[in-house]
């Protein structure tokens, strides 16, 4: 497992993946809950995202997911996974649920053949957790050099 600062929203093109850390709970509208944090973030890029996570979580297909490819600016394959850290938004993130969308998200990158997949410094900030005491140690356990964790950049944009 890798790291670096930068903007996982706006990846280099050698990237094949992000992760984008989500809860499990289905609103009335049949959307995901992207409401906070790196999730809104996201779904204000590609604002799609709640619906086809909701399409998902309808199936109760709740572990981690590939939701969406889309494309760098060079014509490159951008996927965007759901790696979910907590059951509902207003949980604390779950080391548990970590570990399982970790090892979910390793066999999903074997099969499809990802070389760069990044994720974000999961269930930290709105979370709760400690990166360097908790989450750090477990990701480190799991992941090999075909992932990165991405700490934000103030400079990146």
């Amino acid at each position: 497992m890798k790291t670096t600062k930068s903007n996982i929203l706006c990846p280099p093109n050698y990237v094949d993946a992000i992760c984008i850390p989500t809860n499990q709970i289905l609103k009335v509208t049949n959307q995901g809950v992207w409401g906070k944090g790196l999730a809104l973030s996201a779904k204000e890029k590609w604002p799609d995202l709640p619906k086809l996570h909701g399409q998902f979580l309808k199936k109760r297909q709740k572990g981690t997911t590939l939701i969406k490819r889309t494309l760098h600016p060079n014509l490159e394959q951008l996927c965007i996974y759901s790696f979910p850290t907590r059951i509902h938004w207003k949980d604390k993130s779950n080391l548990n649920l970590i570990e399982q969308s970790a090892r979910e998200l390793i066999y999903l990158t074997d099969y499809n053949k990802h070389e760069e997949v990044w994720l974000p410094v999961v269930g930290c900030e709105l979370g709760g957790l400690k990166f360097n005491s908790e989450v750090g140690p477990l990701l480190g356990k799991l992941l090999d050099d075909r992932f990165t964790i991405v700490f934000k950049s103030q400079l990146a944009k």
